[in-house]
């Protein structure tokens, strides 16, 4: 099985960003907002209506970018920075158990897990996962975006790279084309994210997770005709129509549906990664 996590505020609480960001999160901010005016009038109900609106949040995340990459923002920080920075990062309610109860899977083969993240760090995103999550680095493959360390010193030049991935990712649009790659060869693939650069994945997934309450992602799958399945529902049994945990041993082909709209679509939310892992693994909630 296919497992595709999100990082920043998927598996943490917070974005992991150096305090000097404020800058370029206040012109983000401002793009944003310009860019939430101007599809406000846009009701995404087909996928065509749904790429119009996250394509102008596309531009906001390449224009993002390209402030970054001109200013050279990253040069001068060290790995020691870094790591540290990873060491701080406050993870989610539950993914520390999450990842006890799936490591046995990642050992056996059974689940590929794979970070896809617009985060421009994979070092952070790495230490991040061993530090605080007790991973090895063997365990789980990394997409991203990377900062570039002068080999002998370790200190960042100001240049990016892509990481795990033939092309950057910044976009929604990116992410899905990461995605696409990776479920060519998955048998089942579960999808788990919090963000709207996160919102094609949920879609084409056989089973899409939405963590977290971001009103801005609320926003939009308000405005969808998208049929809403939280996990705790299933937990307790108030939620009858939806589909069962996964059967971890199962090795036959899933039925794969094309949908050319989401009125078909289903999506799954959850609150805390305990809900997630006793949807996957039959667990009793009790990590929250």
């Amino acid at each position: 099985m296919l497992l595709v996590l999100d990082f920043d505020e998927t598996i943490t609480l917070h974005a992991g960003k150096p305090d000097e960001w404020k800058v370029l999160s206040d012109a983000y901010m401002k793009d944003y907002a310009a860019a939430k005016e101007s599809v406000s009038n846009i009701q995404p109900a087909t996928f065509g209506q749904l790429h119009t609106y996250l394509d102008a949040f596309d531009n906001v995340e390449r224009a993002s970018i390209q402030r970054i990459t001109e200013s050279r923002f990253f040069e001068g920080v060290g790995e020691r920075a870094i790591k540290e920075l990873a060491e701080s990062i406050q993870l989610r309610p539950g993914f520390t158990q999450f990842i006890t109860s799936l490591r046995p899977y990642l050992e056996s083969g059974l689940i590929k897990l794979h970070i896809l993240s617009v985060n421009w760090s994979a070092l952070l995103i790495r230490h991040t996962l061993c530090s605080q999550a007790a991973l090895t680095p063997e365990l789980f493959y990394i997409h991203c975006n990377d900062i570039l360390l002068q080999s002998t010193t370790g200190i960042a030049t100001g240049a990016m790279s892509p990481y795990g991935s033939s092309e950057p990712i910044h976009t929604a649009t990116d992410k899905l084309r990461v995605f696409t790659k990776l479920q060519k060869s998955a048998l089942q693939s579960v999808y788990v994210g919090d963000s709207l650069t996160d919102l094609y994945c949920l879609l084409q997934a056989k089973v899409g997770i939405f963590i977290g309450e971001k009103d801005s992602v609320l926003d939009v799958i308000q405005r969808m005709v998208l049929t809403l399945i939280p996990l705790q529902a299933l937990a307790s049994g108030t939620h009858k129509q939806a589909m069962p945990p996964f059967d971890l041993s199962q090795k036959t082909q899933p039925v794969w549906k094309t949908r050319t709209s989401v009125h078909v679509a289903k999506l799954y939310t959850a609150t805390t990664w305990s809900d997630i892992s006793s949807f996957l693994f039959h667990q009793q909630n009790d990590a929250r």
